[in-house]
């Protein structure tokens, strides 16, 4: 039991590999109230900023290593955390984000946080001591609403400043309603006199990934196709480390030590029974 628990300790990270920056873009407009965060019509009412919010947490828990800026948008766009690694200060500044009033007059735009990613990307290359390149990723979240031209957003101007990257869409196209805090009724539509219903538009979402050359991923959180979280974060990882060789996993090289060490305590063992069978032999003599 002891060999078990030697060859099966986590490695020790890899000191040679270079630091990880991630970026993450949290939309925070009024449709992220919308009750169909599940991503499945009908399952529940969880708000899409409360799965994208989890999904967040779930990918930063995966993500130990990375140092993370968050910035959210709506009627603007906002740092709410600068690079850190410290996760209890990530973890209290997500669970305080909140949707943005249905008074708000300005139209979504997934160009909003554009510069604040930008910026923060240059931060992170002004960092580089020199002798290995930091890596950068780039993570967007939201349900795709957009009043403006998504074509235009300009997220392709990115595309040399990051390594990895990532855009995630909560919500579905089916849409649903938005309930308002403290109200009985959720959000009217003006034009209608019924509750508006917000549709989330994952080809808006489609179109930015594509401008940044990163995969879309519609998240899932309950079924059977619930979004694998961990393996995100293990592809986005590939991706950020792509150029540098395959490191070999430390749990493997420390199995190969409790190998040796159970091969010479075998050894060991069969000398001295064949010491103690020698004395009795003699003993009988």
């Amino acid at each position: 039991m002891i060999l078990l628990g030697v060859g099966n300790r986590p490695g020790v990270d890899d000191p040679g590999v270079p630091p990880l920056e991630l970026v993450v873009a949290l939309d925070r407009t009024t449709s992220m109230d919308a009750t169909d965060g599940s991503g499945v019509p009908g399952s529940g009412d969880e708000s899409r900023l409360d799965v994208a919010e989890q999904t967040v947490q779930r990918l930063l828990d995966a993500l130990p290593e990375a140092e993370v800026s968050l910035v959210t948008f709506g009627a603007k766009a906002e740092v709410v955390v600068p690079f850190t690694s410290d996760r209890a200060l990530l973890r209290d500044r997500l669970d305080a984000i909140t949707t943005e009033p249905p008074t708000t007059t300005v139209g979504s735009s997934l160009s909003r946080p554009l510069p604040f990613v930008q910026g923060a990307l240059e931060i992170a290359d002004a960092q580089d001591s020199g002798a290995e390149r930091r890596r950068a990723a780039v993570v967007l979240v939201g349900d795709g609403e957009d009043t403006a031209d998504v074509a235009e957003a300009g997220w392709n101007s990115l595309r040399d400043s990051r390594d990895a990257g990532l855009v995630l869409g909560v919500g579905t196209a089916e849409g649903s309603t938005m309930p308002i805090t403290g109200e009985v009724q959720p959000l009217i539509d003006p034009t209608t006199g019924e509750p508006a219903v917000s549709k989330a538009d994952f080809g808006n979402l489609e179109t930015v990934a594509r401008q940044l050359d990163v995969p879309m991923v519609r998240v899932r959180a309950t079924g059977r196709q619930a979004t694998d979280v961990d393996t995100l974060a293990r592809e986005l990882r590939a991706q950020a480390y792509a150029d540098l060789p395959e490191a070999r996993s430390s749990r493997e090289v420390t199995w190969l030590w409790a190998l040796l060490l159970l091969a010479f305590v075998l050894f060991e063992v069969r000398y001295a029974w064949r010491e103690v069978l020698v004395v009795r032999r003699e003993a009988r003599a």
